[in-house]
């Protein structure tokens, strides 16, 4: 029998053990599932429902005899009997739904509770309207005691079936106990079967291939050496026969590594004069870097100095576009400033002519005056004359005429005085004016220098913007040769950091050489321990 034919007769053993435990084990807890779930579910229900059934009952009683004996309003007990028949009809309907009563008990029970519940109901009708319910009352305590005592016995018999099944529950507990120990009784013996069984069919062949192999191992490393037992009918005779192809295989792969240690040897040598030349070129070429990076570093400190240079030279271009713009802001505001007094001046020309204009015209007015008063004057004289003719009667009248002719007088003076200030203030206004057209014109001649300061301002600007721009050019080309040129230091550093890495690996290769050489020397002794 094979090795694998005895694996699989073994594990079929097993699996079948197992399933006789499992077997044993699933039907014991399906049985036990089958009462939990029957005592838990309708033996519970009828018993639970015939006792809270009562409970609901009783609970309706006590209100009801409450009611009776007027000790409370049925407002007060309302909520109090409805609890108590909503209980007694949830458990009632519970106890009737578990499917453990006989047709004829749940039609007694139903009959019992119509008519209970219509003489309760008739009771209620009659508390409630005042009227006698002795009868009612007595026929209600008849029915309840016995719809108590039949739903008892109810309860005594579903109680009695629940006891019952717990019985059969500990019956099935020892009978399930009982196969369990069984079974791993058997599953014991049958393992220790297995074990001796496997012990002689697997292991003594293994152990007697692994003495041959520790034998051939422990030898002088003879790779002519063959296991013995050869044959393709059992996994040990396959493991013998395939062992022996690969000795061979390993003698021939000895014999190449042989061949190839020699190749190697010279081909180290080689080498050896390859590696000494390498490293003689990277310290030459490692000194000309050298050199080249000192001058590439020269040359980015000469252009962080031309980088420096132009910027002060863009700072001060710079300065020089915000002083001659604030420099043209000033002419600007100078020119705005002279806009605004040419024009006040000329608002101020304007006014002067008004009022000399006005001047004439009071002076026209005054003429008027002068001459008003000079007829009240001969009006007021031609008065006083006829008033004097008139003698007494017209004395009063002469009176007024004098004063008449007296604010006459006064009016003419008082004409001319102002008539002389008119014509003051006429030759003031004219000279004024006279004077306003000068400064007018000197006004526009300033105004016109101001525009030729603010052109040259603005020129300056532009060239001043320009030798910015230029600086800015400048700026930034040396920006980007600075960039290259740190670029190009960056590199060369790189380049440096090789050619020293060179040198470094040329010196490693060196020594990896020489390592290489003392390797090749042990392979050798190893291969020379091999007979092939």
């Amino acid at each position: 029998m094979t090795i694998k034919q005895s694996i699989m007769l073994v594990i079929g053993g097993f699996v079948a053990l197992l399933g006789i435990n499992t077997f044993v084990g699933l039907s014991a807890s399906q049985k036990l599932g089958g009462l939990l779930d029957y005592i838990s579910g309708p033996a519970w229900n009828a018993a639970d429902g015939a006792m809270e059934g009562q409970i609901g009952l009783e609970a309706q009683i006590i209100a009801l005899q409450k009611l009776y004996h007027s000790e409370n309003s049925f407002s007060q007990l309302e909520s109090q009997l409805n609890d108590a028949i909503a209980m007694e009809n949830e458990a009632l309907t519970r106890m009737k739904a578990s499917g453990l009563m006989s047709a004829t008990t749940v039609s007694t029970l139903n009959q019992q509770l119509e008519n209970y519940h219509r003489t309760r109901t008739a009771l209620i009708n009659k508390l409630q309207t005042g009227q006698s319910a002795a009868a009612e009352y007595a026929q209600l305590n008849n029915q309840l005691d016995q719809l108590l005592a039949f739903i008892g016995d109810m309860e005594a018999e579903a109680d009695a079936k629940v006891e019952s099944e717990t019985g059969n529950v500990h019956s099935l507990q020892t009978s399930a106990h009982a196969k369990l120990v069984g079974a791993f009784i058997i599953s014991i013996f049958m393992a220790i079967v297995f074990f001796v069984f496997a012990s002689r069919m697997i292991l003594q062949p293994l152990a007697r291939v692994t003495d041959n192999l520790r034998e051939l191992g422990s030898g002088s490393g003879d790779l002519t050496a063959r296991l013995s037992g050869e044959n393709t009918t059992t996994e040990v005779g396959r493991l013998a026969f395939a062992f022996n192809r690969f000795v061979e295989k390993l003698q021939s792969l000895i014999n190449q590594a042989q061949s190839s240690n020699h190749n190697l040897t010279a081909a180290s040598v080689q080498i050896t004069e390859s590696i000494a030349q390498t490293a003689k070129g990277c310290e030459t070429q490692l000194h000309e870097i050298s050199q080249v990076a000192r001058a590439v570093d020269t040359i980015s400190h000469t252009l962080d100095q031309v980088v420096n240079a132009a910027v002060g030279a863009n700072r001060a271009s710079a300065d020089a576009v915000s002083t001659t713009g604030a420099g043209n802001r000033v002419v600007a505001s100078a020119q705005e400033g002279v806009d605004q007094v040419v024009q006040e001046v000329d608002n101020a020309s304007q006014v002067i002519s008004a009022l000399v204009a006005d001047s004439h015209n009071i002076g026209s007015m005054l003429e008027v005056i002068r001459s008003i008063a000079e007829q009240t004057n001969l009006l007021a004289l031609n008065a006083a004359i006829e008033a004097a003719r008139a003698g007494e009667t017209g004395r009063g009248f002469a009176v007024v005429a004098d004063e008449v002719r007296s604010l006459a007088s006064r009016t003419q003076e008082s004409t001319k005085a102002i008539e002389t200030i008119i014509n003051n203030l006429t030759q003031g206004s004219n000279k004024a004016v006279e004077v306003m057209a000068g400064a007018q014109q000197k006004a526009l001649v300033i105004k016109e220098r101001i525009a030729s300061t603010s052109t040259a301002f603005s020129n300056i600007v532009t060239a001043v913007n320009q030798i910015q721009h230029m600086n800015s050019q400048i700026e930034n080309a040396s920006e980007e040769e600075k960039h290259s040129m740190q670029q190009i230091t960056s590199s060369m550093q790189t380049i440096l950091q090789h050619a020293r890495n060179n040198v470094d690996v040329g010196e490693q290769a060196s020594h990896s050489r020489e390592h290489l050489e003392r390797e090749i020397h042990k392979l050798d002794s190893l291969l020379n321990q091999f007979r092939t």
